[in-house]
């Protein structure tokens, strides 16, 4: 009996796990690490290396939030390492969360776009960006002109 009691405990804790790890919102905090501003190289390169090892076949819930965040902590990482891949990998993860309803993420592609003075996809992203996000929720008209102009300075 003790035994069947201890057992059944050890079963339902594990479920219990399984499943917040198939809620991101529930483990973001711990692969994440949440932060106001800019990180630490150090730190990005850690973050990165966190989240890129979570495996997103078993998130159900939260998934568009858990490549934004990937999308994000990349490009912060991509400012220190200037690796090129990094950039490339976060605008993905841009369309990821943007493919799982995250339309915010579409500042994020376009941004990173015009980086590789890509103007036909910056263009293309901006203007979905301006069509589908509520305007109380966009960055300003000046910062998106500044985008569309800055991709096509010669680098």
């Amino acid at each position: 009996m003790k035994y069947s009691l201890l057992t059944l405990f050890l079963v339902v804790s594990l479920l219990s796990v399984a499943q917040n790890r198939r809620n991101y919102s529930k483990f973001r905090d711990e692969v994440y690490h949440p932060v106001c501003g800019w990180r630490d190289s150090l730190t990005a390169a850690e973050v990165t290396a966190e989240m890129r090892a979570v495996d997103t076949t078993r998130i159900k819930k939260h998934i568009a939030r858990y490549y934004s965040d990937l999308a994000m902590v990349e490009s912060q990482w991509f400012a220190y390492c200037g690796d090129t891949n990094v950039l490339r990998s976060s605008i993905r993860n841009s369309l990821r969360s943007i493919h799982h309803g995250d339309d915010t993420e579409l500042w994020s592609a376009a941004f990173n776009y015009a980086r590789f003075h890509e103007c036909e996809k910056t263009d293309e992203y901006l203007d979905l960006y301006l069509e589908r996000v509520p305007e109380k929720y966009r960055t300003s008209k000046d910062q998106v002109d500044l985008v569309r102009k800055n991709c096509r300075k010669p680098e």
